[in-house]
């Protein structure tokens, strides 16, 4: 077949070629590239890693998680998470640091995409499961990260159950690592998770068993139930494990403990 062929193809269909071509104008080309590769109603932003705050954020994230652009941090973003999977996240923001500075050379770190999955409070109170899409942007000489792209679709249409898998894809012919089991205990033959054990820590042997149950999501009564003691109990060493780390909530414990190295 030649190209004479497939352009009379194109114009054996009536009105399907236009008939003088124009200018684009106002084209959001990221917007059409998101569309494209977002199977879900999307949102993204920027991360400026050096300070951990946001660079730039879509406005569709105001329709889809009732969050303004302009009002969107790390930390308020960390308290749509579902309690269910904040030990995911943390296990994977922990293995994902491991890989982009023991795996990869500095100079291939542009050159992965990293996937999982979360749930996340939508507009309506609920939650849904979304795709995470993480490009590196930038990186210094040393390979240390600058800016950090973050895109989340609404998967929920397609599946409401996460898989709890992590992965690295590859690009320009990249090894990647497809379907990690971050909760195994050695993905990586040198990985050595963060340890919410780690020394300096000023919880007690009690409080730090309720953190573990808190950050798997499991309730007051749970915990109860699985320690052998009351739920005023265990409410009681809440307080006191939110006291000692100035935290008003489950997420920003979890933020607090992951900033300090004990989880």
């Amino acid at each position: 077949m030649d190209y004479n062929t497939l352009t009379n193809v194109y114009k054996s269909h009536n009105k399907y070629l236009g008939g003088k071509s124009i200018q684009l104008e106002n084209f959001n080309i990221k917007k059409q590239l998101t569309d494209l590769f977002c199977p879900g109603p999307n949102f993204y932003f920027i991360i400026d890693s050096p300070t951990l705050t946001i660079d730039f954020v879509s406005d569709s994230i105001q329709e889809i998680l009732g969050i303004k652009p302009e009002n969107l941090e790390l930390a308020n973003f960390l308290e749509i998470l579902h309690p269910g999977d904040v030990q995911f996240f943390v296990k994977c923001e922990d293995l994902i640091a491991y890989f982009l500075t023991k795996i990869v050379k500095p100079n291939k770190i542009t050159s992965y995409k990293i996937n999982y999955c979360l749930r996340l409070k939508t507009k309506d109170n609920s939650y849904k499961l979304f795709l995470l899409q993480i490009i590196t942007l930038k990186v210094d000489e040393k390979g240390s990260l600058l800016k950090v792209f973050d895109s989340f679709t609404n998967i929920n249409h397609l599946t409401s159950l996460n898989n709890y898998k992590l992965s690295f894809f590859g690009l320009d012919g990249e090894l990647s690592y497809p379907e990690i089991d971050v909760f195994k205990e050695n993905p990586f033959d040198d990985y050595v998770p963060f340890n919410i054990n780690a020394e300096g820590h000023p919880f007690t042997k009690r409080e730090f068993e309720i953190i573990n149950f808190l950050v798997k999501g499991f309730s007051t009564k749970d915990i109860s139930n699985k320690l052998f003691i009351s739920p005023q109990t265990v409410l009681t060493h809440r307080r006191n494990i939110l006291r000692k780390t100035k935290a008003k909530n489950t997420l920003e414990l979890v933020a607090d403990l992951l900033s300090k190295g004990f989880i």
